[in-house]
């Protein structure tokens, strides 16, 4: 049973029907060409080696606060221990972007820490102050790398990184009993 011809389904199992009448001829396979090129499109793209090196300089350092958070949030107080929990996971998330957005330029990702952190800081004051001067150190680095990357969809990605550290930064900049932005503007070496 189907609908008049120009009528709209009278259900969503009438709807459903038409759907799956549609993609059972050729329109399933030119929904699956579309993915195709797509794919075809992100894996022509080719940065340049000194966008490659930038990119695995980021992850670099986004691989060095995973460790030192996942070494600091045993000293954190369980309040703000949770808040940093979330910061590690944003963490996780943004190397795994960096490393895409390298294999996808025709790269290999870094898979090396810019230091390591095997041991915890010795206090929750130590930990706070190396969680914020790692997220100091990141968003100087995003700040510096954007107007050198060519590509206007991967500037979008470091752009939305560097918003979501300055967040972090200037919460942990708070929790240190600072002001949370250090002037009006952010900046990674302020």
């Amino acid at each position: 049973m189907s609908a008049p011809r120009g009528a709209a389904p009278s259900s969503r199992r009438a709807l459903l029907k038409l759907a799956a009448a549609a993609l059972s001829g050729g329109a399933a396979t030119g929904l699956a060409g579309c993915g195709n090129q797509r794919r075809a499109r992100r894996a022509r793209y080719h940065a340049s080696p000194e966008e490659l090196r930038v990119l695995n300089r980021l992850l670099a350092v986004e691989l060095e606060a995973i460790q030192a958070y996942e070494a600091g949030i045993p000293l954190l107080q369980p309040h703000f221990a949770a808040t940093a929990r979330q910061f590690l996971q944003a963490e996780i998330l943004h190397a795994g972007e960096l490393q895409q957005l390298i294999k996808r330029g025709g790269g290999r990702p870094t898979t090396r820490a810019a230091r390591s952190y095997r041991r915890p800081p010795g206090s929750r004051e130590a930990a706070l102050e190396l969680l914020r001067s790692l997220e100091r150190l990141q968003v100087d680095g995003y700040l510096h790398a954007i107007p050198t990357i060519s590509r206007d969809r991967t500037r979008a990605v470091l752009g939305a990184i560097l918003g979501s550290d300055a967040q972090h930064l200037a919460l942990l900049r708070a929790q240190l009993g600072e002001p949370a932005l250090a002037g009006a503007f952010v900046g990674g070496s302020t």
